[in-house]
């Protein structure tokens, strides 16, 4: 039995054919003995998505101040947690945009679902594994496979982010760690640093334990992205980095080496010690890795 989400079937502004509808959410009143007038929350403009609005689709998933029309068929096939949703609307009391009931996906990005159901509908660029993708395409497939119990999605996503980031040292030396990156698309650099910032941070929500020392060890050679990059960390992941990069600065003055990077093959780098350390933290971090 799928466990209950924060989805559920939303009353929802009739459009009259435009693009754009305005939901004005609910007033909230305020005190009139203290001399106030009631405030009403600001209007919620609410659009449709230019790529998943089909015109015969029967259904509108509504994620942020997005709508999308889509099949509950193809949807309810794919998601066990999607399908319980669509079986709760009861036919005539369900309020309605453009024909089709309204389904309100909470705490879900538009972006996140737009992604989803992309590659739920067999979208190219989404289905093909030897083409790069976009981070947040397959930060969304596992995200999102995860909440809405479509294994094969979540699935596609993790076997990404492993070939990226694999587990052990050995696998981990034999990627390459600088822009282009095979599996994962970005422009530059810098959103390569972003990136793998973002990564961590997915490791976490998600329970994603083997990818966590590779992307700790990557990130260390350049601290100065966690420190003032624009991608929030938590503190104490910020700590376990820190000390990571102490551990590996010191292993490698020992050797005769005061830089941080080297190679490894000349026995003085201190990358098997480091990558285990980050290997404990991971593990004593996540019980249940994938």
């Amino acid at each position: 039995m799928p466990k209950r989400r924060r989805t559920e079937v939303e009353p929802e502004l009739e459009d009259d054919g435009g693009v754009t509808v305005v939901d004005p959410g609910e007033p909230t009143s305020v005190d009139h003995a203290e001399g106030m007038a009631d405030e009403i929350p600001p209007a919620v403009v609410v659009t449709r998505s230019d790529r998943l609005w089909f015109s015969d689709g029967n259904v509108v998933l509504r994620a942020e101040g997005v709508q999308f029309k889509v099949y509950q068929a193809i949807l309810a096939q794919r998601s066990p947690v999607l399908a319980a949703v669509f079986g709760a609307i009861q036919p005539g009391n369900e309020n309605v945009v453009d024909g089709c009931p309204v389904v309100r996906l909470e705490d879900d990005s538009a972006e996140d679902v737009k992604h989803m159901l992309l590659a739920l509908y067999g979208d190219p660029e989404y289905t093909n594994i030897r083409q790069a993708v976009p981070f947040s395409v397959i930060a969304a497939m596992v995200r999102m496979g995860k909440k809405y119990e479509i294994d094969y999605l979540r699935d596609e996503g993790l076997v990404r982010l492993k070939l990226e980031f694999p587990g052990k040292l050995d696998d981990f030396d034999k990627t390459p760690r600088s822009f282009p990156r095979t599996h994962i698309k970005y422009g530059s650099a810098d959103e390569q640093a972003s990136m793998e910032l973002e990564a961590i941070n997915l490791g976490h929500e998600c329970g994603i334990q083997t990818i966590l020392p590779a992307l700790y060890f990557q990130v260390v050679l350049t601290m100065a992205n966690v420190l003032h990059g624009n991608v929030e960390v938590r503190t104490d992941i910020v700590y376990q980095l820190v000390a990571g990069r102490d551990k590996l600065m010191l292993a490698r003055s020992k050797g005769g080496s005061m830089g941080i990077r080297c190679r490894r093959d000349d026995g003085l780098c201190g990358q098997e010690e480091v990558f285990g350390h980050f290997t404990f933290l991971a593990e004593k971090a996540i019980q249940c890795p994938h």
